[in-house]
């Protein structure tokens, strides 16, 4: 099941999207930080991934992602 350009990663809770400085936009899978199985950079449109799970929250699935608007559950 493709869900946007991206594949299954425009709606996996572990893509962060990279913009590089010349303005081009990167899928980042996460779970490859702590699974090597899965690639840092996917070829994309990924059409089947075992890692897959539906992003169902708004805040990026990276507890260190800067750009994480809300608190962590501890406050910091």
């Amino acid at each position: 099941m493709l869900r946007g350009v991206n594949g299954l990663c425009d709606g996996c809770v572990h893509q962060k999207r990279i913009v590089s400085g010349k303005g081009s936009t990167f899928s980042m899978c996460l779970r490859s930080r702590w699974d090597a199985r899965y690639p840092k950079y996917p070829r994309l449109p990924v059409t089947d991934c075992e890692g897959y799970e539906p992003a169902t929250r708004t805040e990026p699935a990276d507890p260190f992602d800067a750009t994480r608007t809300t608190p962590s559950p501890s406050g910091r």
